[in-house]
């Protein structure tokens, strides 16, 4: 195959933001790189500064590299570049992508929204998943952003192609959002992209298009396994593993349409063919499906109409072996609610967490494995007892001993969705307290 090029065209309006991508066809070194930038001058702009900025060892076996570009003007500079970069094969080229953005949204004399060239690019399908589109659009606030999942390896090339693209999404709006960021979690090779306040002055739905447009770009030079609609990451998110410390970034969550087709054979089914997913993403996956099953037909307690006060106590579920677990409400009450009710009512109350595993269904195949409303409670549960441990983890409170009983049940086969959920957060949990204590130290 010869070399491919991608997006080159004359200068469209007033230059905002250009680069281009290349890639070559096999991993090169520093000389190498230095060798196309110095060919390609009559598309990079002071090729020479650019060249001698290509420092070791961060330039050392690269396949993707970023590069400033200056659009042509004219019919007969477009040719030119175009001959160089096709004649940019001898040095191992492949591929090219050019991008330019030539609009900026501004206000117009009578205060209305105009785009100074015509609205930037956008998509409404991508040849990806995108988890909470585009059901999802009527509910966006403020925030806007994306997470994805890349595939293969994670390396340096593709965080530089992310941040080149960021900045061509972010220069149509001329600085008319709030606070914006990325997020690249190397080690599973996702990334998350966010703004925290959109732009007033144009649609939610032409937003969340041209930011699509983006991550279908991002797709065609570094494929995109799946993707989700989400805005931006709690302050405390992240984990700690080992003695470094990264941003987690699940990109998006393909075991909630797999339930919904095949239930949880099925979930069992894709976890086992699977082999780009790992297993600390398929612990948050399978958390994330839990808590929406054992949320999806429970009404909110704060619904005075759809269940009775928190602080009001019911019958203990009559599930075999239920317990008569302290404050054990309606089990019509969201389990997340229970939870914080037991921890933080008071703190000093005496949980027999044992009984509630026991009713839950921890260590009965069969009570796990069984229908009807027995295992319904039981799974409701299992959701409550996981919240009360990851809560106290959280503050510290949980014995070590606890954790190393419960890390090897996640990867148990005979563990249940909501089995494996319940672990996967009580463990997450713990990981946090040791990140805030290492940070802690670190600050004194």
């Amino acid at each position: 195959m010869g070399m491919r090029v991608t997006g080159l065209a004359l200068r469209d309006g007033d230059t905002v933001c250009a680069f281009l991508v290349v890639r070559f066809a096999a991993p090169i070194a520093r000389a190498g790189l230095v060798a196309l930038v110095h060919h390609l001058a009559a598309l990079v702009p002071d090729a020479g500064q650019v060249a001698a900025e290509l420092t070791e060892p961060f330039m050392t076996d690269r396949r993707l590299m970023t590069l400033p570009w200056s659009p042509p003007d004219d019919a007969g500079a477009l040719a030119a570049q175009r001959t160089r970069l096709e004649a940019a094969a001898v040095l191992g080229l492949e591929a090219a992508w050019c991008y330019q953005n030539g609009t900026r949204l501004v206000l117009g004399e009578l205060g209305d929204p105009v785009w100074t060239h015509g609205p930037p690019p956008q998509a409404a399908q991508v040849a990806f998943p995108v988890d909470g589109y585009p059901e999802s659009l009527a509910q966006l606030g403020g925030e806007l952003g994306l997470a994805c999942k890349l595939s293969g390896p994670s390396t340096n090339d593709s965080e530089q192609v992310v941040l080149a693209l960021q900045r061509l999404w972010l220069s149509a709006y001329a600085g008319q959002y709030g606070g914006t960021g990325m997020q690249f979690d190397h080690l599973h090779h996702a990334v998350h992209l966010w703004v925290e306040q959109l732009p007033a002055a144009c649609s939610v739905r032409d937003q969340v298009h041209h930011l699509l447009w983006i991550a279908s770009q991002l797709d065609a030079i570094v494929p995109v396994l799946h993707a989700r609609l989400a805005g931006a990451p709690a302050a405390h998110d992240g984990y700690t593993l080992g003695d470094s410390h990264t941003s987690f970034v699940l990109g998006g969550n393909p075991l909630l349409a797999v339930h919904t087709i095949g239930g949880e054979a099925g979930v069992d089914a894709w976890i086992a063919d699977q082999t780009s997913w790992s297993s600390y993403e398929l612990a948050q996956m399978l958390r994330e499906l839990a808590v929406e099953l054992a949320s999806r037909d429970a009404p909110d307690p704060a619904d005075d109409d759809a269940a009775p006060s928190a602080l009001d106590v019911g019958d203990a579920p009559d599930a075999p072996d239920a317990p008569d677990a302290p404050d054990a409400r309606d089990e019509r009450i969201a389990p997340r609610a229970v939870a914080h009710d037991i921890l933080h009512d008071d703190d000093s109350i005496e949980l027999d967490l044992d009984a509630m595993f026991e009713a839950a269904g921890i260590g009965d195949p069969a009570k796990q494995a069984g229908h009807g409303d027995a295992t319904e409670r039981a799974q409701r549960w299992l959701v409550i007892a996981g919240e009360i441990l990851a809560a106290r983890a959280r503050k510290g409170l949980l014995d070590p001993r606890t954790l190393d009983q419960l890390e090897p049940l996640l990867a148990a086969s005979g563990s249940s969705v909501q089995q494996r959920a319940a672990i996967a957060a009580v463990l997450e949990a713990a990981r946090e307290h040791a990140s805030a204590i290492a940070d802690d130290h670190d600050v004194n």
